[in-house]
């Protein structure tokens, strides 16, 4: 097995043991620098990794992917003009793309909370791209954010696909595919607290679990499940999984994958009665590499449990822009 297939699933020590083996004569090679800069990156040390992806981009200024490794990690650093530069340089290099230009108008949604010319242009895609899975999600997503039920409701049940990613930001790693019922179950939960225990909710959540026992390594999964089972007012069950993927995937395992999971937390602790562990978590995500963006604490309701304490003011402070 290569570095690079230790490195997509997380065996880190591996995979730097593998590097360590490479001969010094390829101690220069594009690929290797680039691995060591997302082994970098998983672990925590950021400004290593952007620095080795800068030397690889030299080597290669129009590799699209080294472009998208840079920007996520500027993302996750929320440095946004950084982020928006990447962006004009991806839409020059692929003109043809249309999605880069919505993408690039999340910049202000995270941000400055400006979601209104994101939605737009995500619904100005052309149909084969606004009804594509990831799309479709982001787009169930902003209607959330935007509290437009009937429109979050109608992408769902017009998608082809029995799964959306469950979406918390467009550029998580620990965004997670999950049935369009669970979907459902936290429109519900939004809008009127506690959903009533429908069969059918009752299957969507079923079909939730067995996903995540049949991929037990899947914190995202957990965390999701927890989220899930905190929206139908399973108390205990919501934190024994929201707390199980966060101790699957520490940050100091994983520097990227790591926080989304706390802000789940965090949620769950929000939506479960427990504000002083909410605020807890959240502190940890608001300072943190990848953790959450201004704009999705913001906007998003799923905070609105806690939104009239004060320490939900005080955080949002923390993450408001400057200038």
């Amino acid at each position: 097995m290569t570095a690079w297939h230790h490195f997509v699933y997380r065996d880190v020590e591996r995979a730097l043991e593998l590097i360590a083996g490479v001969r010094p004569s390829l101690a220069n090679n594009g690929d290797a620098i680039l691995l060591n800069a997302f082994i970098a990156r998983r672990q925590g040390r950021w400004e290593e990794a952007i620095t080795g992806m800068h030397r690889a981009l030299s080597r290669d200024a129009r590799n699209q992917v080294l472009l998208g490794a840079l920007l996520d990690s500027n993302y996750w650093l929320r440095r946004y003009r950084e982020v928006e530069q990447i962006f004009d340089r991806l839409i020059e290099l692929a003109p043809d793309k249309p999605s880069l230009k919505a993408y690039k108008a999340s910049v202000a949604l995270e941000e400055k909370a400006d979601l209104a010319g994101y939605r737009t242009l995500m619904e100005e895609l052309p149909p084969s791209s606004r009804n594509s899975l990831w799309i479709a999600s982001l787009r169930f997503r902003n209607a959330v954010l935007a509290r437009e039920w009937r429109a979050a409701e109608k992408i769902v049940s017009d998608s082809p696909y029995g799964e959306l990613y469950f979406c918390f930001s467009p550029y998580s790693w620990a965004n997670s595919l999950v049935p369009c019922g669970c979907h459902e179950i936290w429109l519900a939960a939004l809008q009127r607290g506690w959903p009533t225990m429908e069969a059918r909710f009752e299957s969507a959540r079923d079909q939730l679990r067995q996903k995540a026992e049949a991929q037990p390594d899947d914190a995202g999964l957990i965390s999701v499940l927890g989220l899930i089972d905190a929206a139908l007012g399973r108390k205990q069950k919501a934190i024994q999984e929201a707390r199980q993927a966060t101790e699957m995937l520490p940050i100091s395992k994983d520097a990227v994958e790591g926080p989304p999971l706390v802000s789940k937390l965090a949620l769950v602790y929000a939506w479960t009665g427990e504000p002083d562990l909410a605020f807890q978590e959240l502190k940890i995500s608001v300072k943190m590499p990848a953790g959450l963006h201004y704009g999705e604490l913001k906007l998003d309701p799923a905070w609105d449990p806690i939104r009239t304490d004060p320490r939900f003011e005080k955080m949002l402070a923390e993450l408001a822009p400057r200038d």
